[in-house]
């Protein structure tokens, strides 16, 4: 138990290097309205994706070796892949969506009417179709660190768990950066994208020291 724990925190550190590079985190990290949980959903897809691909690669591509022809795989499976992970989870969202109270406008609609016209409907689930790019790169790198470190089916799930949430939680840290901004003394300047890879590279430096050190403590 101890060492898939620390597994786990190895993935969740480890993924955030990418970081560094700027991998398909501007979209997760971008400031949205406030009945979007679009950052969970998209963790839930990279976990699902990663997970799917792991699967597909350790039992189907391994007996068949495929060898060095599984990399030209890697992307466009990613992409599919994310892209069916999207789809299923938008779908699953707008199914067990609470339904809007009868005779209940939304904030923007009251507004709307008060002007004088017609109220703008909005969608209470999130639009990702991020898929078709893989999370830009997000996905494939996961995929291989999972295929590299992971055994077992527990150790891939693990890994791909631990891989959705130090997204999500470097998501999380990024937008309440990007709000705060906004909200504090902070030059004009270094407000929205700006403050936003600053705050990037640092993350990036203390992520990099924190894998490194589970990295050796595991001894893969």
């Amino acid at each position: 138990m101890g060492y898939l724990a620390a597994l786990g925190v190895f993935s969740s550190l480890s993924l955030n290097l990418a970081l560094q590079f700027g991998l398909g985190m501007r979209g997760i990290s971008a400031g949205r309205k406030k009945n979007n949980p679009a950052p969970f959903l998209e963790a839930g897809v990279i976990f699902l994706s990663v997970l799917i691909l792991w699967l597909f690669f350790t039992y189907i591509l391994a007996p068949l070796q495929s060898g060095f022809f599984m990399f030209f795989l890697l992307f466009p499976l990613s992409a599919l892949a994310c892209s069916a992970s999207e789809w299923f989870l938008i779908w699953l969202t707008r199914r067990h969506a609470a339904p809007e109270p009868a005779g209940s406008v939304p904030a923007d609609g009251a507004e709307a009417i008060r002007r004088g016209s017609p109220p703008i409907e909005e969608k209470r689930t999130p639009r990702l179709f991020q898929g078709i790019s893989a999370y830009n790169g997000l996905v494939p790198l996961a995929l291989l660190l999972t295929l590299s470190v992971g055994v077992t089916f527990t150790e891939a799930a693990v890994l791909s768990l631990g891989f959705a949430l130090g997204i999500l939680l470097t998501a999380l840290i990024l937008r309440e950066i990007r709000r705060r901004s906004g909200l504090e003394a902070v030059p004009a300047l270094l407000r929205g994208d700006p403050v936003t890879l600053i705050s990037m590279g640092l993350l990036s430096l203390i992520f990099t020291f924190a894998g490194a050190m589970f990295f050796n403590a595991l001894r893969f």
